[in-house]
């Protein structure tokens, strides 16, 4: 499946540098099913290359200034399906966000905390697919301690926790790998 994935990119993505590499690795990481939202900044004349590749992954605008642009992108029916598991919604209308759950509307909504914020919102994780506990503890929602760090701070019995962040690392190696052998990379 990932070679099949890598192969399609590989149409969009011209040439052989570091960063149309991390761009293939962001989009292979959501296509592949692994994750549902990435967010990164890519230098301005970089994102011509991410509006010609076709593919199921929605790019939005997050920020810019002249030399960089940050984007999210997403899945649509792997979010959707993410947030409407284990009362995520619930707890984001907690947050603020719309009582009428549509994806659109807490894209938005997120986007919009994003840009009026200085540091990231916490509740990002419940958009990036970190566990519930997780995300809840690092808001101070659950009282379970702070156990590591493995790509975000783990609380409690890290035991999922650590099967997800291995499981995504081990998709993205495996595209790093690919990569390099897909011609045009």
């Amino acid at each position: 499946m990932l070679n099949k994935i890598i192969a399609n990119l590989s149409e969009y993505i011209p040439c052989n540098c570091a960063l149309n590499k991390i761009i293939c690795e962001k989009f292979g990481v959501l296509l592949s099913g692994v994750k549902s939202l990435e967010i990164f900044t890519i230098p301005i004349e970089s994102y011509k290359i991410i509006l010609n590749i076709q593919s199921d992954v929605k790019v939005r605008i997050v920020k810019s200034t002249e030399d960089s642009i940050q984007l999210l992108l997403y899945s649509p029916n792997d979010l959707n399906k993410l947030l409407l598991s284990e009362n995520r919604v619930k707890y984001l209308i907690e947050l603020g966000y719309p009582t009428e759950y549509t994806l659109d509307s807490y894209m938005d909504f997120l986007i919009n905390k994003i840009r009026e914020e200085a540091t990231f919102p916490h509740e990002i994780g419940f958009f990036l697919g970190y566990t519930m506990k997780d995300v809840l503890a690092y808001m101070g929602m659950d009282d379970s301690p702070y156990v590591k760090t493995l790509g975000w701070n783990m609380y409690g019995d890290t035991n999922e926790s650590e099967l997800l962040y291995y499981k995504r690392k081990h998709v993205s190696q495996q595209i790093r790998l690919l990569l390099n052998y897909v011609p045009n990379l």
